[in-house]
């Protein structure tokens, strides 16, 4: 329809408009990638077990070793 009314128009593109679909571009995306590492790790607790949460991660001795819990 463009052509029909303005058939000498030139098309150009403007630094704004390009500016804000690349801004939103990079929004979109780090959106998603942030959901996802979200839902990562939200798995990753899920496979720790109850024990686990309240005995704290194992460590090992430099003296001995020995495993002990800090807690």
């Amino acid at each position: 329809m463009a052509k029909k009314c303005f058939p000498k128009a030139k098309q150009v593109t403007e630094r704004f408009h390009v500016q804000k679909l690349a801004t939103e571009t990079l929004q979109d995306f780090s959106i998603k990638h942030r959901c996802e590492a979200i839902d990562l790790e939200k798995e990753e607790l899920c496979k720790i077990s109850f024990f686990e949460c309240f005995q704290g991660p194992k460590h090992t001795s430099k003296l001995s070793d020995t495993e002990f819990a800090p807690f």
